[in-house]
């Protein structure tokens, strides 16, 4: 805490002490008091001021009391981020702004039953700051407002009802949509997903599509786009929801066209088929990664939903046509994953499998190793489960097998 913060705290407290328990009024509504005027002319004296209300005064009675009808804490909000906006260029004043705009937030977050109308007030005054101040140029002020972005979030994710979570998150969301595809979009999406997450599976969904939907088909992604896909999947593959496990995937067969149809933009805007420009790079980058997290998602004892989902995103990469990706890169390791999978007490996770297992090369099927998973001592096929064997998918693997054997 810097001497001009400490100073406003002894300021405040000191005018309390000589004057009645509530005087820190007068401070925001310092026409009526002649002895305040000249001290509040000086930018920096006021917003040392201000911030002392917000440091000192319990963010409840900031709710409750009113100034001239007015909500204390909407008023003390908006002095604040007029003294911001009309110091835009100095960064000591920005910061010292951002840091009180972050007091008021923790303040909403921590208090309960804070007034619908004052809430609705603070809201529609904090998030035009938010917004724009996660990219601001000076690192501590970016890294302050993503906290106070985060503040906000927890905030609406706890409100009273399910409904009014969900509406709170909602717009959050629709304002998220409005933004450009910056740093601070990211930071955005992450601080909404991490705090209402756990709370509504809907606003997930809406996380991903901002990211997955665009106007254009055509649109390239991102390489901070691509990770935040990576990141969702990571922590949203083994939900047992059905219907949000089928947006999901949904979405990710949307994402793999866009890659392709954005893949042939990159070509084009580069003038050139070797590949070695960012964008694509970043595009051969995340489908590795993502056939990686498949692999890893694919571990004895994962639920259906992990099991499932992960197979199918395994069979639409290998369809999937990116310049230099000429399918998955093959391990002994990821063909006896499919080989256990045809065991699978479910049969759409078992035809997958077979999908998978019939692109396998023909080298692995001769690969000792992978043969003592397929074939038994007396050279009989082992029974995968319920699985048939009258389908033309594993009649298809069978014919591999026993070509692969006599050759």
């Amino acid at each position: 805490m810097d001497t001009k913060s400490v100073c406003g705290i002894l300021y405040v407290s000191m005018h309390e002490m000589e004057n009645w328990p509530d005087s820190w009024i007068d401070i925001l509504d310092a026409d009526k008091v002649g002895y305040l005027h000249d001290i509040l002319q000086n930018e920096s004296a006021k917003l040392s001021l201000y911030s002392a209300i917000a440091t000192v005064i319990p963010a409840p009675k900031l709710h409750c009391m009113t100034v001239s009808g007015t909500p204390a804490a909407v008023l003390l909000t908006d002095k604040i981020l007029d003294i911001g906006e009309r110091n835009s260029a100095d960064s000591t004043i920005s910061l010292g702004v951002t840091r009180t705009v972050l007091q008021m937030c923790k303040g909403l977050e921590q208090t309960h039953d804070v007034p619908p109308r004052t809430a609705r007030l603070l809201l529609d005054a904090l998030l035009p700051f938010v917004w724009p101040h996660l990219d601001h140029h000076t690192d501590s002020v970016r890294h302050l407002t993503a906290q106070a972005l985060a503040h906000i979030v927890t905030y609406c994710s706890r409100r009273p009802t399910e409904d009014a979570v969900e509406a709170a998150i909602g717009e959050l969301v629709a304002a998220l949509a409005r933004m450009p595809r910056s740093k601070g979009f990211y930071v955005g999406v992450t601080c909404v997903l991490r705090a209402a997450g756990a709370h509504a599976l809907q606003i997930r969904i809406l996380a991903l599509s901002l990211v997955v939907e665009s106007q254009k088909s055509t649109e390239p992604f991102t390489g901070e786009e691509l990770d935040f896909v990576l990141w969702f999947m990571r922590y949203n593959i083994n939900s047992r929801v059905p219907n949000f496990r089928q947006h999901v995937l949904a979405l990710v067969k949307k994402l793999l066209k866009r890659l392709e149809n954005s893949d042939k933009v990159l070509l084009r805007n580069n003038g050139t088929s070797d590949g070695d420009d960012k964008g694509h790079l970043d595009y051969l980058s995340f489908i590795g990664k993502f056939r990686s997290l498949c692999y890893e998602s694919l571990v004895v004892g994962a639920n259906y939903s992990r099991r499932h989902v992960a197979l199918q995103v395994l069979v639409w990469l290998e369809d999937l046509h990116v310049r230099d990706y000429s399918g998955s890169v093959w391990t002994e390791s990821a063909v006896g994953t499919l080989l256990h999978h045809l065991g699978d007490s479910y049969e759409t996770n078992k035809a997958l499998a077979l999908l998978l297992l019939e692109r396998t090369p023909a080298t692995f099927l001769r690969n000792e190793e992978v043969l003592g998973q397929i074939v038994r001592p007396n050279g009989q096929l082992p029974q995968f489960g319920k699985v048939s064997f009258n389908s033309s998918a594993t009649r298809k693997l069978i014919v591999r097998l026993v070509g692969s054997l006599v050759s």
